[in-house]
């Protein structure tokens, strides 16, 4: 008896307690009052990137003093096991070991396109590209890569919005030292082809 007191006395004070409005702030009110801000703070920021673009150069090579040809072998030596996994996540076992070591391009049947590395600020490299896409490469897919030249300095503005930048990974990568140098696959032997066109006398 004396609980369903306690509990009648408990739930008829809830009922008759004094309650106070919910006061929310206007969200259509907080939207339009941040919106400037937020269309001045994205401004900035895409004014900070065009101007880092303009002034990315890529990383520098350079000019070639004589025309040559290397190969590079890319087998790799696995430093670590790769785990063999079901179709659960779980992993049950090694899919294969440290040290063994594989050629990626036996896998591969497709040719990648053909990196075309040179200075777009340089007169000289510009055209001898242009002559290479309108021969050798008319039916060949190719990627040109810009190897120290600011996008906002090139002499020719074909290449503007059609060329990447050489990162150091990629340098490191395919040996490159100098331009104009053609990064090649030769599904055949199995190698990475690097061809050096002479650019300075």
């Amino acid at each position: 008896m004396k609980k369903i007191f306690f509990f009648t006395l408990l739930t008829t004070g809830l009922l008759f307690s004094k309650t106070y409005e919910i006061v929310e702030p206007d969200a259509l009110k907080q939207f339009q009052e941040a919106t400037p801000k937020a269309i001045e703070n994205f401004k900035r920021r895409k004014n900070k990137t065009l101007k880092k673009v303009e002034n990315h150069t890529g990383t520098v090579l350079s000019k070639s003093t004589e025309s040559k040809v290397t190969y590079i072998d890319p087998t790799y030596t696995l430093t670590r096991d790769i785990p063999r996994v079901d179709k659960f996540g779980n992993v049950i076992g090694v899919l294969y070991k440290k040290g063994i070591s594989f050629n990626p391009l036996t896998y591969s049947t497709i040719k990648p396109p053909d990196f075309i590395i040179f200075n777009a600020c340089l007169v000289q490299e510009s055209k001898k590209v242009r002559e290479l896409l309108e021969t050798t490469y008319q039916r060949q897919a190719f990627m040109l890569v810009n190897a120290g030249c600011k996008s906002s300095d090139y002499v020719d503005n074909y290449f503007r919005d059609k060329t990447y930048f050489l990162s150091e990974e990629m340098k490191s990568k395919f040996k490159l030292s100098e331009t104009i140098s053609i990064v090649s696959v030769d599904l055949k032997i199995k190698r990475i082809k690097v061809e050096v066109i002479k650019t300075k006398d």
